[in-house]
């Protein structure tokens, strides 16, 4: 227990290290400025940590262009950020944050049911695949590389970037407290916006609700809160532009901001058309397009730019109809597509009510603020549509929708309790339905939290592995069938191993290993293969280890002919392991 809360405690003294660091950065950069301009001292302080990341993140992007993403560089950055917040500090900056209110304190317990996810080794499919081995790489050679033997690795990579240093400095499981650090710096934007934009129950119902719909994104290391951390804060910054023009620098901010976003993911390209067209309606001045466009092209034009020139596709793979074909074909490109229909989903129920908005904008207290939210979740929700329709590629556009949806639920809730209060005769005549209808979203959202929190807490403290042997016990346990086979690896590192079906867990495989459903070392060129032609294949690009998963490949494991070419070396109900022959007897 005790060894487990040091554990605990030292990875969030790290995180409170790193977010005074980029606040630090942010800070410094946008000056006082970001007092007059977002009165709100929350939120401004919020957009400037938020800002300060993806200064962070450009940083990063530098030195490791440069060869320099090794540990000494990267502290002496983190060192760098916090001298810049000591000075900031000199100001007092706290002066003006005022009395916080209670609701505030009851967002801070909600938020805290999920401080344990982040703590747990990494154990998704997705950042065992690329995120962590991508970033890993990068650790390693302190450089950007493209690892042709993972997945997607023309891929836009920045919020990787921020993992690839935990990794330098410090471990994996800081790498799932950076993402879950995005998700925390969003529920608090949502907080300080949604009072900007209705009332204090409407934000707090919102914020809450983001926590809950974001729960399990808390204990990985993807990349989508990132995302919707930054999309989110651009479009804040946006709008806080919009309804006071008469400065350009809300405006430049939003715009980096969502190039950051863009730089990590390319579903982020699909806020751009939005956003440039707010610009260009509401500022005809070429200067200003021109100053947006290249705070958007800051963070990110380095990956696009590296595309085009290396492959001649800017969006590689994703372009290749249209740019051509480099290391997928049209076989890979159907095949990821078909793979997305076949996760097609819908929002979660919580988020419906937003559809009803545009009835409440008449009745809002800030109609322009109302606007340009249901301007931007009808087109979030309309893109996502035309293009994915996987519920996780929508949480950018979640924190817009949870205040939407919670101000047509608060607003449908008061006008049910308006006659019922008036028709009640109620004693007390400073009681009304605004009074009762706060009472019942605070009681709602505390039984929400006793809900929220209870479950998976014994589960995920259980998770907290902090020697390597309770590490590697608590991986055996989550990824049973995958225990035997790593630990092969692991004590015959060297090998050139070609693996079907593994890519789930080659985290935890020593690197590199070649294999997947795309590119060129794609199963359909090897696996499906007779045992003969296989092996030839095999040996023609030096392999000398073959993996196979077993569920699937039947019919390859029971041909006869793989003892011809092929030694077995291990094999357990999940995999089996075979050695290539050098000079098969047949031929």
């Amino acid at each position: 227990m005790t060894e487990k809360l040091i554990y605990a405690t030292a990875h969030y003294a790290a995180l409170a290290v790193f977010l005074l660091c980029c606040w630090g950065m942010g800070r410094w950069i946008m000056g006082r400025q970001a007092d007059a301009r977002i009165q709100d001292f929350w939120l401004g302080h919020a957009l400037c940590a938020t800002f300060g990341t993806g200064v962070f993140i450009c940083a990063l992007q530098l030195l490791a262009v440069a060869g320099l993403l090794l540990p000494p560089f990267i502290l002496a950055l983190t060192a760098l950020g916090l001298l810049l917040a000591l000075l900031q500090l000199r100001h007092r900056p706290w002066r003006s944050a005022g009395r916080l209110h209670w609701t505030f304190w009851l967002i801070l317990a909600i938020a805290a049911c999920t401080v344990l996810f982040p703590l747990r080794p990494p154990l998704t499919w997705d950042e065992l695949a690329y995120h962590l081995p991508h970033a890993r790489q990068w650790a390693l050679s302190g450089r950007l590389q493209v690892n042709e033997w993972l997945r997607y690795p023309w891929f836009p990579f920045n919020y990787n970037l921020l993992y690839a240093g935990a990794l330098a400095v410090y471990d994996d499981v800081f790498a799932h407290m950076l993402h879950a650090y995005a998700g925390w710096l969003t529920a608090l934007l949502v907080y300080r916006f949604g009072l900007h934009m209705a009332n204090r129950a409407t934000a707090f119902l919102a914020c809450a609700l983001w926590l809950v719909l974001a729960r399990p994104e808390f204990a990985n290391a993807y990349i989508d809160m990132g995302v919707a951390l930054f999309v989110f804060a651009a479009f804040i910054c946006l709008q806080l532009w919009l309804e006071d023009r008469r400065s350009r620098a809300c405006m430049l901010l939003g715009a980096f901001l969502l190039g950051v976003a863009i730089g990590s993911k390319y579903q982020g390209l699909l806020f751009l058309p939005l956003f440039a067209a707010a610009v260009v309606w509401k500022d005809r001045r070429p200067s200003s397009w021109l100053l947006c466009a290249a705070a958007v092209a800051l963070p990110c034009i380095y990956w696009y730019g590296r595309n085009f020139v290396m492959t001649g596709d800017p969006v590689a793979p994703l372009g290749g109809r249209i740019f051509g074909f480099t290391d997928w074909n049209m076989g890979d490109y159907a095949h990821q597509f078909e793979d997305i229909r076949l996760n097609y989903g819908w929002p979660h129920p919580a988020l419906w009510p937003a559809l009803l908005t545009p009835l409440l904008i008449p009745r809002a207290r800030h109609r322009m603020a109302y606007a340009c939210a249901v301007v931007f979740g009808g087109y979030s929700v309309a893109v996502w549509m035309a293009t994915s329709h996987y519920p996780r590629y929508l949480l950018a556009a979640y924190p817009v929708l949870c205040i939407l949806s919670v101000s047509v639920c608060c607003s449908i809730a008061q006008w049910l309790l308006e006659p019922l209060a008036r028709h009640a005769a109620l004693v007390w005549a400073d009681v009304r339905a605004r009074a009762v209808l706060k009472t019942g979203s605070y009681a709602i959202a505390l039984s929400l939290l006793v809900h929220f929190a209870q479950p998976g807490i014994a589960r995920e403290w259980s998770l907290v592995a902090v020697t390597p042997e309770a590490r590697a016990e608590v991986v055996k346990v989550a990824l049973p069938e995958y225990a035997g086979t790593l630990d092969y690896l692991q004590k015959h590192r060297g090998l050139r191993v070609y693996q079907s079906g593994m890519e789930g867990a080659l985290y935890y495989a020593p690197p590199p290993i070649w294999g997947d459903h795309f590119g060129p070392w794609r199963y359909r060129d090897f696996v499906t293969l007779p045992p003969r032609e296989l092996a030839q294949r095999l040996r023609q690009q030096k392999f000398d280890t073959l993996v196979l998963s077993v569920a699937g490949r039947e019919r390859l494991l029971d041909d006869p002919d793989m003892a011809r070419y092929f030694t077995e070396v291990r094999s357990d109900p999940f995999f089996r392991i075979f050695r290539v022959k050098p000079s098969p007897d047949s031929e």
